[in-house]
């Protein structure tokens, strides 16, 4: 195993007694191996607070009827539910990301240069997106792979609200890859960690969200675009 699956397994209670013993010993050994895991392990103890629900999308209330982004393929809901398993593999994700140095307000709102490597998204206006709403989706290049997502044309978000960017193949096929806040120019960029291929799902959708601690989709989407052409 590498130095941060041994640290990362370590932290999560993934490792038998003798892996244990062993990262143990090391840290007695070699102080900045030590001083690397007791930095891992706030971040664990901060990702741990997070409750159970906001990994898992949960059911959520049917979508609305939308007008539709120019020729979308029909979409067939498809019942799939995230499960415990993938809390903990996005806790793994995070660590390894870390450890290479990655700030965890990177992973969410990141703006590095990246790269474009995948073929862009066009986002079109549904349901209460302004009449100026668009935006664009791309895959960029990076170690971790992640999706670049600019917005512009959208009301800025409130005190009590803010935006969130999904995949999805409807109401019972979600996945979150983040939040952001629009400010008041209506425009905003952001870059999220990618844990899924885009192509696992038909659609990438911008849904305005109260900060009511409800986890799921609200049934508001502002934006949506197919992920392969119709």
């Amino acid at each position: 195993m590498s130095r941060d699956a041994d640290i990362a397994g370590y932290l999560l209670g993934e490792v038998g007694p003798d892996e244990r013993a062993a990262v143990e010993r090391r840290m007695r050994e070699d102080g900045d191996f030590r001083r690397e895991v007791e930095r891992l392990r706030a971040v664990v103890a901060e990702l741990e607070r997070v409750p159970p629900e906001a990994w898992d999308p949960g059911e959520v209330p049917p979508l609305p009827e939308l007008p539709a982004p120019p020729a979308p393929p029909r979409v067939a809901p498809a019942r799939r539910r995230w499960s415990a398993g993938w809390a903990a593999a996005a806790v793994a994700a995070c660590l390894a990301l870390v450890a290479a140095g990655v700030g965890i307000g990177a992973l969410v709102f990141g703006g590095g240069d990246g790269g474009g490597t995948g073929p862009a998204i066009a986002l079109a206006r549904v349901g209460q997106g302004g009449p100026a709403a668009s935006g664009e989706a791309r895959a960029v290049s990076s170690d971790d792979g992640g999706l670049r997502v600019r917005v512009s044309g959208l009301a800025p978000s409130g005190p009590r609200d803010f935006y969130e960017l999904w995949l999805l193949d409807g109401p019972e096929r979600l996945l979150s890859l983040g939040s952001f806040h629009v400010p008041a120019s209506g425009g905003a960029e952001v870059t999220v960690p990618l844990p899924v291929d885009v192509a696992d799902f038909r659609f990438v959708d911008v849904s305005v969200e109260d900060d009511d601690g409800v986890p799921g989709h609200s049934g508001v989407s502002v934006l949506r675009g197919p992920t392969a052409p119709a």
